[in-house]
């Protein structure tokens, strides 16, 4: 017999025993028989109260087991990023305004990981921008377009004595924290 004949004799085969399935399980679904439905029987009893059924007591409470090591261990030769508790940022100053230049006042950095967040609103076409400044010296700059942002960002220009000039155009009201890293 050839293949494609022996193919779509499969697929009746397979049309018909679904055709019969589905036939049967109506049966069993669909009384065959109508008319009016009886009385009601009485009421079954139920068991003694305080009885449990499959589920059985419950179990006692469990208790916490210890903490695990501080970080996690990635997969092999992939770098892991290391446990930062949340309190080994200290907040160094913070600055906020709605002018559309300004220099801020000098501030020390003990370490040298150290990082800025910010948060500003503005218009549509609002342009949030700031100048890193160590001795007269930029070290750093960016800028963000748009109606609002918030970003934390690093900044890797070590320790010593920083100041900010901050621009922003369209913009409503804005505030940046600088923030040093505290082992």
């Amino acid at each position: 017999m050839s293949e494609s004949k022996l193919n779509v004799q499969t697929l009746i085969a397979a049309i018909v025993i679904s055709v019969i399935l589905s036939v049967s399980v109506s049966y069993m679904i669909i009384p065959s028989r109508t008319g009016e439905i009886g009385p009601q029987g009485p009421i079954g009893e139920t068991g003694p109260p305080g009885e449990r059924g499959l589920q059985g007591e419950p179990g006692p409470q469990g208790e916490v087991g210890p903490l695990g090591p501080q970080g996690e261990v990635g997969p092999p030769g992939l770098p892991c990023e290391p446990y930062t508790p949340i309190d080994a940022w200290k907040t160094i100053a913070t600055f906020s305004g709605i002018s559309e230049g300004e220099t801020t006042d000098t501030f020390y950095i003990p370490s040298e990981t150290w990082r800025i967040q910010f948060y500003y609103r503005g218009d549509d076409s609002a342009t949030f921008k700031f100048w890193v400044w160590q001795d007269d010296i930029n070290v750093d700059s960016r800028t963000f377009y748009g109606p609002s942002q918030t970003r934390t960002l690093d900044i890797k220009a070590g320790s010593g004595s920083f100041y900010l000039w901050i621009y922003c155009g369209g913009v409503w009201e804005w505030t940046l924290t600088v923030e040093a890293f505290t082992s």
